[in-house]
């Protein structure tokens, strides 16, 4: 017995030496974690579809711009220059979604975020139109065509790209559809209201058109005056009226994507939904794409660090979302994005790591520079597009999303049920 428990010491000393040795060798594996995935309350409340995809080189050509760090002289919480992973690395075009009443399109941007002389209708077809200039806005019409705004006119298009009419732009560089083909030109202190038939009239006094909204065919923005606790709304003639949001506790403002009489969508950093009850939820869309057999996936930070990525077919994951770099220090919490989805293989990117996992499992991590960026994780990678406004179909809450792709561009349809 006493023989035996020395053998037993030894041999559990031995499995400690070698499990540590284990770890020291594979500290990407540990550093990443095994973990399954886990059920996920956050997919249940998602339904994900594919509006519409549009492959590369038609008609958007795959122009690569390229990222470089910024200058030390840059003004910003951190260089690029001093962030660890690659330092240039290409960047793909990108579409920016608009929905109006009359349908939906997108103005194309390079990878640089420049507004290029390209918006592609979406109603019907992918109808791309040509146009003399770069827009500053668009509102599709109930016919298949769109209204443009360039920045000294306002141009009317039918569904074959072809310039029916044009007025004068009144002074605005923003467009918001509205119901009946009419739409709203914003500038940063002032409103018109344009006809179905093209013709402006206002210069009404309006502040803040990044934040606002249609409802019918009246222009809609926080009432500032009451910390965001009612809405301030013209009405086409220039009258003024009140939307009392009394259940609204602690909005976080931003961005109106949709309200009704209970219920107010918004985005700040995320998009935020409020009811009549006084609850209120976030929703922290990380990324959106499509697999590699066309299903389409959203990717959700959740508060435990990870990310839950659903799919259209139903499946899900869930994976690690948390990066960290003991030797730099960031102003906030970085995260490790889910830039693809590969059957039942997933891509996850941060700075200078990336991992794949099989069945949300580790297959492999590795460290990212500029060549490994290109050659091992940009082949793959789906890119949500950065800071635009998102797109909501105010008829039924869908939230409209675009990313950038290996094969093309996909505009995301997301429903969310809070």
């Amino acid at each position: 017995m006493k023989y035996l428990r020395k053998y037993s010491q030894h041999s559990l000393g031995c499995l400690l030496i070698v499990s540590i040795l284990f770890l020291l060798a594979n500290k990407d594996v540990a550093y990443s974690g095994t973990q399954k995935a886990k059920f996920s309350d956050t997919c249940k409340k998602i339904k994900i579809w594919t509006i519409a995809r549009i492959e590369w080189n038609n008609p958007v050509k795959l122009n690569l711009a390229w990222q470089y760090p910024d200058s030390p002289q840059a003004l910003s919480a951190i260089n690029l220059s001093d962030l660890p992973g690659p330092k240039t690395y290409p960047l793909r075009p990108r579409l920016v979604p608009v929905w109006s009443p009359g349908g939906l399109a997108g103005v194309v941007e390079d990878g640089n975020g420049r507004t290029q002389p390209l918006v592609i209708l979406l109603n019907r077809t992918i109808t791309p139109i040509s146009l003399p200039d770069t827009p500053y806005g668009v509102s599709t019409n109930s016919d298949g065509g769109a209204w443009v705004l360039f920045g000294k006119t306002l141009t009317r298009y039918d569904v074959q790209g072809k310039a029916l009419q044009t007025t004068d732009n009144p002074g605005g560089s923003h467009l918001i559809g509205a119901e009946g083909d009419t739409s709203w030109i914003l500038s940063l202190n002032q409103a018109w209201f344009v006809s179905a038939e093209g013709k402006p009239r206002g210069g009404w006094p309006w502040q803040g058109w990044t934040s606002s909204t249609v409802i019918g065919k009246s222009l809609c923005g926080w009432d500032r005056k009451l910390e965001r606790r009612r809405l301030r709304c013209l009405e086409p003639d220039g009258r003024e009226h009140f939307i009392a949001l009394n259940w609204l506790i602690k909005p976080k403002g931003g961005q109106i994507l949709s309200v009704t009489k209970d219920t107010l969508l918004t985005r700040g950093s995320w998009i935020f939904a409020y009811d009549a009850t006084g609850r209120s939820e976030e929703l922290k869309i990380e990324n959106v794409g499509l697999t590699t057999t066309g299903e389409a996936f959203v990717s959700i930070l959740t508060d435990d660090n990870q990310a839950d990525v659903c799919l259209s077919n139903g499946k899900f994951h869930s994976l690690p979302a948390k990066y960290t770099n003991p030797s730099f220090s960031f102003p906030y919490n970085p995260t490790m994005s889910v830039v693809a989805v590969e059957g039942d293989k997933m891509l996850t990117y941060g700075f200078d790591r990336a991992i794949w996992y099989r069945n949300s499992r580790v297959e492999k991590s590795f460290e990212v520079n500029d060549r490994t960026y290109q050659d091992s994780v940009f082949p793959h990678l789906w890119k949500l597009v950065d800071f635009a406004p998102t797109a909501v179909n105010r008829k039924d809450g869908t939230i409209i999303l675009s990313s950038s792709g290996p094969n093309g561009i996909a505009l995301i349809g997301v429903r969310w049920s809070p």
